[in-house]
């Protein structure tokens, strides 16, 4: 299965064009968010997270519309 623009070769960092993004829960049990998979600066990263993530860590993959 594929996702994505196939043609890209630079992260274009958040927003529109994140295909797939790890987000990095700061509250207990996966809380700590409000707002959608890889559009939260803060929270979202396209590498995995390098700092300790207390609420856990997701993995996100955005298929086109």
């Amino acid at each position: 299965m594929l996702y994505g623009d196939s043609m890209r070769r630079t992260s274009e960092g958040l927003g529109r064009n994140m295909q797939s993004c790890f987000r990095c829960f700061t509250g207990p049990d996966f809380k700590g968010d409000d707002r959608s998979p890889c559009f939260d600066p803060v929270l979202d990263t396209e590498e995995f997270p390098s700092r300790a993530c207390l609420g856990g860590i997701r993995s996100n993959i955005l298929f086109p519309t």
